[in-house]
């Protein structure tokens, strides 16, 4: 196995796909896996659905604008998802008419190719609460630790 030979994520692709019981996959995610964007074939298409995604809050308030800084300049990378990790809480992903989905940004890819869907910087100052977790506005029963 040569894990630089494009043959391999296309026979990848079709095997997990086949799985997944897609076997006509549409136009748009065959070309996103013929141009190895990984991140495209993420967004068209999804093994297991997302339930929750990964939002930066301000634990400690030095760490996590230094944090958003970072992103929002260089965009989202491993390096940067990596110290992000102990600074973020799991939220399910939130309606359109939720509160909090207005007080999440959406961290930028890396390169200028988008948004990501599954990475946010939570704007709600005051909102984290040591000891307590994630208190939402208007959702006083909803505790994110």
């Amino acid at each position: 196995m040569d894990i630089n030979d494009p043959g391999l994520f296309d026979d990848y692709f079709r095997e997990l796909y086949d799985v997944k019981g897609v076997a006509n996959a549409e136009d748009e995610l065959i070309k996103a896996m013929d141009l190895q964007h990984f991140a495209e074939v993420a967004r068209l298409y999804r093994v297991i659905e997302r339930g929750a995604v990964n939002v930066l809050v301000p634990y400690c308030p030095d760490t996590f604008n230094a944090l958003a800084d970072k992103v929002r300049e260089s965009g989202l990378t491993r390096k940067w998802i990596q110290k992000a990790r102990a600074h973020t809480v799991g939220l399910f992903v939130p309606r359109a008419d939720d509160p909090v989905a207005d007080l999440m940004e959406a961290v930028p890819v890396r390169g200028g190719r988008g948004q990501s869907d599954d990475w946010f910087i939570y704007l709600g100052e005051g909102d984290y609460k040591t000891g307590v977790g994630l208190v939402t506005p208007d959702k006083l029963s909803l505790l994110i630790g």
